[in-house]
């Protein structure tokens, strides 16, 4: 379907007071490098960490100390209760995806119970 197509299809839907809600679908190769925050794509390459996030940066890092990459976006609007994950380590190397996350959230136990409400998280083994 095309694009064009697509949205006046959208509203159509939003007319006739049919709310639609579309989230948008992720790849591993897009969550990577762009998480979507409040409305807009956001660079988490960008050296403008919040402190709660360079927090479990630091955290993380001890965890993995040779992890190839590590990014974490605060997706709340800055209160910090929800914050996307995402951890390129060797050390998820021969483990299935539940016992990967399941370290993340050990490493963050403390942070989890404390301060947030909700995380997302994806791992991924170097290539």
């Amino acid at each position: 379907m095309s694009t064009i197509r697509y949205l006046n299809l959208f509203k159509s839907f939003n007319q006739s007071k049919n709310l639609i809600r579309i989230a948008p679908r992720w790849s591993n190769k897009t969550l990577k490098r762009n998480f979507f925050t409040s409305g807009s794509f956001k660079n988490s390459n960008s050296n403008q960490s919040t402190e709660g996030e360079q927090k479990l940066i630091d955290l993380l890092r001890a965890r993995f100390p040779a992890a190839k990459s590590i990014e974490v976006v605060d997706i709340s609007g800055g209160c910090g209760a929800m914050y996307t994950i995402y951890v390129e380590s060797e050390d998820f190397k021969n483990l299935r995806t539940v016992k990967q996350h399941q370290l993340v959230n050990e490493c963050l136990r403390n942070e989890i119970k404390e301060n947030m409400h909700g995380l997302r998280i994806q791992t991924a083994v170097p290539k």
